[in-house]
């Protein structure tokens, strides 16, 4: 098969992951009004289809003080990145984000463009990988996969973390490898300032990837061992720990997860409070059996 086949399949993905998310857009408005927005004088409705939209879209708006987070089940970095997005489309809306009912459409809209983009630099970073580390035909055919997958789509369309921790994850996942492609360049070069630079500052740039991923869902911190681990596989084994890189990583990570969540370092107990659905306390006993979810 030529490149023209593979350039032709790798347009085709695109097209299909443009259609797929920006189909709907919009879906979720209604004429049916409850009576209390009815007493309002709304005479539209807006409904959103996943729980978390609406937890995560109202705690970005209340979100006032990093030391005192609206919840915890999630990281701090979603309800930045929405508050962000919120304030600088609010010159373009005639949304009034005080009134959060009335502004439905519009703060949704925002947000779920903020999703679709997500999604959209994770095909890139699919593709990257895959030639990355397979070539080029698995590069087009991974995009092509992920600009069909029902769940990519799904995720695209919703206003919750999944699309932007999937993001930061592989972006987390690609800066790890380039850090252990410079361990293996500068053990094979000749010892030279210049190389060891770049080498220790791809470290810290996986690190503060790993952090950044970890202030979305905690769980992204365990990309910590893979790096460690792939470290010590090419760097010597457990000699290696030694030498600087895995630490600064490691450090990288910690500071870079206190200062978008401070609360964790000040107010650790924040972080396992269960006063409602919305904080990492809460789903913790969800997941030990202490309290009884469906979910």
């Amino acid at each position: 098969m030529t490149a023209h086949y593979r350039l032709s399949l790798l347009l085709l993905a695109i097209v299909l992951a443009l259609f797929t998310r920006f189909t709907g857009l919009t879906r979720g408005e209604s004429d049916y009004v409850s009576s209390e927005l009815a007493a309002r004088g709304l005479e539209r409705s807006f409904f959103t289809f996943h729980p978390d939209e609406e937890t995560l879209v109202r705690a970005a708006l209340e979100l006032a003080d990093p030391l005192d987070p609206p919840l915890t089940a999630y990281g701090m970095l979603p309800l930045y990145l929405w508050r962000v997005a919120l304030v600088l489309a609010d010159p373009f809306t005639d949304a009034d984000l005080s009134a959060f009912d009335e502004a439905r459409p519009q703060i949704y809209l925002v947000i779920r463009l903020l999703s679709i983009s997500f999604s959209l630099m994770t095909l890139v970073l699919v593709w990257h990988l895959g030639r990355r580390l397979f070539g080029d035909w698995a590069a087009v055919l991974g995009t092509f996969f992920f600009a069909g997958a029902t769940a990519a789509i799904q995720l695209a369309h919703f206003a919750t973390v999944d699309g932007l921790h999937a993001l930061l994850y592989l972006g987390a996942f690609v800066l790890i490898l380039r850090a252990l492609e410079l361990s293996q360049t500068a053990r094979d070069s000749a010892p030279e300032e210049t190389q060891h630079r770049r080498h220790w500052l791809g470290y810290a740039l996986a690190g503060l990837a790993i952090g950044t991923a970890g202030a979305v869902r905690l769980n992204s911190l365990l990309l910590g061992p893979v790096l460690w681990v792939g470290y010590l596989l090419r760097c010597g084994g457990l000699r290696a720990l030694a030498t600087p890189p895995p630490w600064i990583a490691g450090l990288a990570s910690l500071l870079t997860i206190v200062a978008l969540q401070p609360y964790m370092a000040l107010d650790p107990g924040r972080l396992f409070r269960a006063e409602t659905t919305a904080d990492l306390g809460f789903s913790l006993a969800v997941a030990r059996g202490q309290i009884l979810r469906i979910w």
